[in-house]
């Protein structure tokens, strides 16, 4: 009687270890997952920040241009 109850309890902690096995490898692919979903966010962060920086060159480019052009318009109408 005594080594069925043995045996039993051999098998349940090898069940734990296996149940502890399982959640160690599913844990580790859930990192792994975050790990890339991370990886990428930091990638598309990157290049919303540059072309952020894109357009706000172009903006002041644009109207440093649109400035000269008035103050043309300006000084030709004066002079007519």
């Amino acid at each position: 009687m005594r080594t069925r109850k043995k045996k039993k309890k051999k098998k349940k902690k090898r069940r734990k270890r296996r149940g502890g096995r399982r959640k160690k490898s599913r844990r580790k692919m859930q990192l792994a997952e975050h790990e890339h979903k991370l990886i990428e966010m930091n990638s598309n962060s990157e290049k919303l920040q540059q072309t952020y920086n894109e357009l706000l060159e172009f903006k002041m480019v644009f109207l440093k241009v649109l400035v000269l052009i008035l103050n043309l318009m300006f000084t030709q109408s004066i002079m007519q």
